[in-house]
């Protein structure tokens, strides 16, 4: 709760993540810890930590029949158990429901800078405009040269970093842009991002931000699975999508088989005005540039409602 950031992200999620069972995030209030006990442990241990929930992925060099003969005894992998536990969903209802337009301000006094957090629904892993999307995030946020970057940080000097960067759940997906700045500039930032995103959406990128954003992305891809650790990590996550065996080898062919036509034709489709603003600052402070840059309806947020 000190940390601005830390408030805003908090926030954030939950209010993407209404009504799934991410909704209520990793830590609902700090009373819950308090409230845990032995008897707990156990019981959540019995419910969730069995080899019915889990998905094992051995990546390596390795004797594969013994290791399997080795998981099988010790994780009882042809166990008759009943399936995985179906977590129940969450809709945080301290936390406002958000109309188009609407910015939630999570109110942190004395605090110099502000968190700024906007969200869009994307398209999941598995769906056609996935790729498409991908390039569309690198060249509005994911390197220094991209669009939100160059224009935001380098030419108006609103903040020292802007990003973008996809997440996706089982259940939704979403591109979130990311910005932290000074308290009197934040009502600027906001209103020259949301210009950015309009214009993105109604005009696409440009020919050279499509080549550079693409390059990037193939370019960044080997390293991002380059130890055993992150290899496994993005094998379970396609495989948890339903994406196949084969989804991370076509990572690469699919980004290089995007065209600028794509990218712009999903710049339209999926950055709709409707999107989501979640600010975590010193609300006295950040205000009145809020309303000055046109963001009016904003719903405060103590932060004890919150934790």
């Amino acid at each position: 709760a000190d940390q601005a950031e830390s408030l805003a992200a908090v926030a954030f999620v939950r209010l993407l993540m209404r009504d799934t069972p991410y909704g209520r995030g990793n830590l609902l209030t700090g009373s819950e810890i308090e409230s845990v006990g032995v008897a707990d442990l156990r019981g959540a241990h019995q419910r969730f930590l069995e080899s019915k929930n889990s998905l094992i992925l051995a990546v390596g060099q390795f004797d594969r029949p013994r290791l399997k003969a080795w998981l099988g005894e010790h994780f009882r992998l042809n166990s008759a158990a009943q399936g995985p536990v179906s977590p129940a969903t969450y809709a945080d209802t301290r936390l406002p429901k958000a109309q188009p337009g609407d910015v939630i301000l999570v109110a942190r006094t004395k605090t110099n800078q502000s968190q700024v957090r906007i969200g869009f629904e994307a398209p999941h892993p598995g769906h056609a405009d996935h790729a498409p999307f991908q390039v569309l995030s690198a060249a509005l946020g994911e390197h220094f040269g991209s669009r939100l970057n160059r224009v935001i940080r380098d030419e108006m000097g609103l903040t020292y970093s802007i990003s973008t960067h996809i997440l996706s759940m089982q259940e939704r997906a979403f591109m979130a842009v990311s910005a932290a700045t000074h308290n009197p500039q934040v009502g600027e930032l906001m209103k020259q991002t949301r210009r950015l995103l309009a214009l993105t959406a109604d005009n696409g990128i440009s020919q050279e931000e499509f080549e550079v954003a693409q390059s990037y992305l193939v370019g960044s891809f080997p390293l991002s699975i380059s130890t055993l650790s992150a290899f496994a990590s993005r094998w379970v996550g396609a495989y948890l999508f339903g994406l196949g065996e084969d989804y991370l080898g076509g990572v690469v062919g699919r980004i290089q088989a995007v065209k600028i036509e794509d990218v712009n034709r999903v710049a339209k489709a999926w950055l709709k005005p409707g999107n989501w603003w979640v600010v975590a600052g010193d609300a006295e402070a950040i205000m009145a540039p809020l309303k000055a840059a046109g963001f009016t309806s904003v719903k405060r947020v103590k932060v004890e409602e919150l934790l």
